[in-house]
């Protein structure tokens, strides 16, 4: 079971907790970390000293377990679940701080995001029951997918542009992902490659809980 706050630390572990955050704090940004380790080696107690951290340093925040994200759905559903999961819960942090910048640009840059992620999921299931989309579709149509994916990362980078922007506190996103090495590891695989692609803008840091075999395991 892990623990929840740095007062609860026996194994004096909080110390590197507090170096890595303010190491995140500093840093330059897109970053990604990992915290790597098998199961039960005490990542997601890294993960909540961290996140007790950063909102000492108004860093937004969003907490993710993808293990929760996979369940009762298929695996080509799991990716775009996990990737609205984390907007959804990186708004509702926000707003619970009192700082989450509510406008109409905003709000039509998440529907927009919600939106393509359904399609996205709709696609892959296609997909898997026998059509091959990229021989369905014409070149046109893959040009015009490829767009409509610069788009969405360019529709990601106006939120995360307009959470940093003005009075706000918040100078970095700090987006933790625990649990990678609940799921199988093609999945896991398939999430990371997703993050890179929509998800690698400015103010962003990931920081992802994993078994680095899983990762070998899905690479293969």
């Amino acid at each position: 079971k892990p623990i929840r706050k740095i007062n609860e630390d026996q194994l004096k572990m909080a110390r590197y907790a507090k170096v890595l955050s303010g190491f995140i704090h500093q840093s330059d940004t897109p970053l990604t970390v990992g915290l790597q380790g098998e199961w039960g080696t005490g990542k997601t107690s890294m993960l909540y000293m961290l996140l007790e951290q950063f909102k000492e340093k108004k860093i937004a925040t969003s907490w993710v377990n993808t293990w929760e994200y996979s369940m009762f759905r298929s695996s080509s559903e799991t990716t775009p679940a996990i990737l609205k999961g984390m907007l959804t819960n990186l708004k509702e942090n926000c707003i619970q701080e009192g700082h989450w910048t509510l406008n109409d640009k905003t709000e039509n840059s998440v529907k927009k995001i919600y939106s393509f992620l359904g399609n996205a999921a709709n696609q892959f299931i296609s997909n898997q029951t026998g059509i091959d989309l990229k021989s369905a579709i014409g070149q046109n149509e893959i040009v015009k997918e490829q767009a409509e994916i610069a788009e969405i990362k360019k529709e990601i980078s106006n939120i995360i542009n307009i959470l940093i922007e003005g009075d706000s506190p918040y100078k970095k996103v700090v987006f933790l992902v625990d649990d990678l090495d609940r799921i199988p590891p093609e999945q896991a695989v398939e999430v990371l490659e997703s993050l890179k692609n929509l998800f690698d803008v400015p103010h962003c840091v990931f920081v992802l809980a994993i078994d680095y075999d899983v990762v070998v395991k899905g690479l293969e």
